[in-house]
């Protein structure tokens, strides 16, 4: 069963990548030792996967081919509408296009780009997933439709998008092992900042495993990430206590995503007494209450009997 969009984006900035780390990582690349009949399933799998495709594609063609003039999030919701059978994954793929469109305020060009993946035929939940890990990098967001393309063959992987990525960029941030993982446990590193470290390395200036020593060697992610500001503009300088832990770094980081503010604000609350996941929660919940409302207000968002079965109301 495909795995389901989260609503609520995960507090961790890499838990996601942890588990992907210890669950994906330390084996033979795919589909490297596997037998006759995987391969089977394997193709079946590929195929259905097309013919979904060419189906979702064939769809839209059909739907847009006489509504001239509608802007592109009128082409997404017309064919979603027409591709998406259940209202809740329906309304839920909308709500992540517009948290994402809110939340890392991305330009109208990258928008209507992510938009025409899904209305040329890619899968909705895949392309959606994509766009949070390519948010995480530097990288062009041509590397979305690049990790797609991917699809087919890591699509028996449940972590297929960090390994379409690693295989994309060649490895470049670095890929742990499962003696790795195991060494750097030992040696004193949590699994939450070896998770840190995952999404850390894919901003391509140090690697998972440059991350991880720096750790060992006493650095905070905050210190970290101000070496990675002077080699690259696009990473924000910390001012900052440096000395903070990597669960307040990473909760600061997507607090001040939700506000629009710096994470110093929230490294520096957290250093004073505030409990930083209410104020994330609060400011989650603030959000996604706008979102829904918007949705709803333009008239494109499906109601869901609470007797559906399906769940009720995202708000």
């Amino acid at each position: 069963m495909k795995k389901k969009i989260l609503i609520t984006i995960c507090v961790c900035m890499g838990l996601i990548g942890v588990y992907g780390v210890f669950a994906s990582q330390g084996i033979l690349p795919w589909p490297g030792n596997i037998q006759a009949e995987d391969l089977r399933v394997l193709e079946e799998t590929r195929q259905t996967l097309q013919t979904e495709e060419t189906q979702r594609k064939n769809i839209a063609e059909n739907i847009l081919a006489n509504q001239e003039g509608l802007d592109k999030f009128a082409q997404l919701v017309q064919v979603l509408d027409a591709t998406v059978e259940n209202p809740v994954t329906y309304n839920e793929i909308l709500y992540n296009y517009k948290y994402i469109e809110k939340v890392y305020r991305l330009s109208e060009t990258q928008l209507d780009s992510i938009a025409d993946y899904i209305i040329q035929g890619a899968d909705a939940e895949d392309i959606l997933g994509i766009c949070y890990f390519w948010l995480d990098t530097n990288e062009d967001i041509g590397l979305i439709g690049d990790i797609y393309a991917q699809k087919s063959e890591f699509c028996q992987s449940e972590y297929w998008i960090e390994d379409a990525f690693n295989k994309v960029t060649q490895n470049k941030c670095g890929v742990l092992t499962a003696d790795e993982i195991k060494d750097y446990l030992q040696q004193g590193c949590t699994k939450e900042e070896i998770g840190l470290a995952n999404k850390l390395c894919r901003k391509g200036i140090f690697t998972i495993q440059e991350i991880l020593n720096k750790v060992l060697e006493g650095k905070s992610f905050a210190v970290i990430q101000n070496e990675m500001a002077v080699m690259n503009s696009n990473v924000p300088v910390l001012h900052a206590a440096e000395s903070v832990d990597a669960g307040t770094f990473a909760l600061s980081e997507e607090t001040a995503r939700l506000s629009g503010e710096d994470a110093d604000v929230y490294i520096n609350a957290a250093a004073e007494g505030a409990d930083l996941e209410v104020v994330y929660e609060e400011k989650k919940q603030g959000i996604s209450r706008e979102i829904i409302q918007e949705l709803k207000s333009a008239g494109v968002y499906k109601a869901i009997p609470e007797n559906s079965g399906q769940g009720g109301d995202l708000s």
